[in-house]
């Protein structure tokens, strides 16, 4: 086709014969490294590693030594108090140490599954060893108080995970190093020095493991990313033992920026890390958050409130001011439930504040919700509606002749929704 081509071009004197000659080199070199790079050599597609062992036959090995292991601890445990302290540092040694040693004689190069049946060989050994830590500790040491003995478990988990993982390819134990060094921070500092101390220094720590992760410096980044987060959020949890207030906002404020940090980052984050720091981040602030609302609220229920609608603001308009063209439906609901539930909570020291900035907020939420891409603000709306027009006719018209009125203004403001709903019926499909 190309030969055609030139020969007619050349005819037409629209190039010369040299010309021809060149293009058709330079073609037909140009096609043969295109067919060198796609073609795969014969040595290499043998060298690709192929699974062996079915995925049915390791999950029934795996159940069967877990099985197994656990009916020997059940064994070593029923005797465990009769042993002398020898014979426990003996028995938890030599079982550490024939599944250290057996692990490092698997071939993971043969097979995928014999890598994972070394780590889980280590992930044994190395629990094996936090009970020897703490054995040793507690009999050899002659310690009582039982942050020492996680103290000495932390420690020989940490040092001997890190020893497994280095130079290796190995999730387990790296997570298991990382979890033994902030258990390790957290004990020991709590051993000389108060919760304040130990749980702001904990937090210190975990918030550079997490940023070693961030900064993709290890073989598997989100193993920190993840461990550190979960520390971070401990870490404030550990604060409140001491200060309840400050420890309780730490933490639901450390979880909320894990939780903006999985959502934040779609294009500097893999999906999978993203997605378990979101779970990491939500599944926190659900378990610190409602206690954080009832300390605060018992004391400061318009400030507390405040911040929180004031957070709700931020989480929807926050994404538009970084110039997206509109907020992710994540960030809609939670900031829908902020904005009305913080409207709601300065009730719990103003109800007049509490109605008023309810009324409004509902108002503005149902007029956003007109726009492109926020129609689940509409909800959020009707909702407030719902909630703060019979509170506001409660608080600012008492006694009996309230009733009619109350009754009334509800059923406007059904039929209100209603009609909306109706309206918008479209564009919630």
């Amino acid at each position: 086709m190309l030969d055609r081509d030139l020969d007619r071009w050349v005819d037409a004197g629209l190039i010369v014969r040299g010309e021809a000659d060149a293009i058709h080199d330079f073609e037909q070199h140009r096609l043969e490294e295109a067919l060198a790079a796609v073609a795969v050599p014969a040595d290499v597609a043998g060298d690709r590693p192929r699974r062996r062992v079915p995925v049915v036959a390791e999950a029934l090995g795996y159940l069967g030594g877990t099985l197994g292991i656990a009916g020997i601890a059940v064994m070593v445990g029923r005797r465990w108090m009769h042993m002398g302290e020898g014979t426990r540092l003996l028995v938890t040694g030599v079982a550490a140490t024939l599944l250290v040693v057996a692990g490092g004689f698997v071939r993971e190069h043969a097979d995928p599954a014999l890598l994972r049946l070394r780590s889980f060989a280590w992930a044994v050994a190395t629990a094996i060893a936090a009970v020897l830590g703490g054995t040793f500790t507690h009999d050899v040491l002659d310690a009582t108080d039982s942050r020492s003995v996680v103290l000495g478990g932390a420690v020989l988990v940490t040092a001997l995970s890190g020893a497994l993982w280095f130079g290796r390819h190995l999730p387990v134990q790296e997570g298991t190093m990382a979890a033994g060094a902030l258990v390790g921070t957290g004990v020991g500092m709590s051993l000389i020095a108060s919760s304040t101390v130990s749980g702001a220094t904990l937090w210190v720590v975990s918030l550079l493991v997490a940023t070693v992760g961030l900064r993709r410096i290890t073989t598997d980044p989100w193993v920190l990313t993840a461990t550190g987060s979960v520390g971070a959020i401990a870490a404030g949890l550990m604060v409140s033992n001491d200060r309840t207030g400050p420890g309780l906002l730490l933490a639901s404020m450390t979880a909320l920026g894990v939780l903006a940090i999985g959502i934040g980052t779609a294009f500097t984050l893999p999906r999978f890390e993203r997605v378990l720091l979101m779970v990491v981040g939500g599944f926190g602030f659900l378990q610190v958050a409602p206690a954080t609302i009832v300390h605060f609220a018992d004391r400061a229920g318009v400030l507390t409130g405040g911040t929180i609608w004031l957070g709700g603001t931020l989480l929807l308009m926050t994404p538009v001011l970084l110039g997206r063209s509109r907020t992710p439906v994540l960030l809609q609901v939670s900031g829908g439930v902020a904005l009305v539930a913080g409207a709601a909570i300065t009730g719990a020291q103003s109800v007049a504040v509490a109605t008023t900035l309810g009324l409004i907020t509902a108002v503005a939420l149902l007029a956003v919700g007109t726009t492109p891409g926020y129609v689940l603000m509409s909800l959020f709306g009707c909702i407030g509606l719902l909630v703060n027009v019979p509170w506001a006719i409660q608080h600012f018209f008492p006694g009996e002749g309230r009733v009619p009125l109350l009754i009334s203004m509800c059923g406007l403001v059904l039929v209100g929704v209603a009609v909306l709903l109706t309206r918008m019926g479209g564009r919630f499909r």
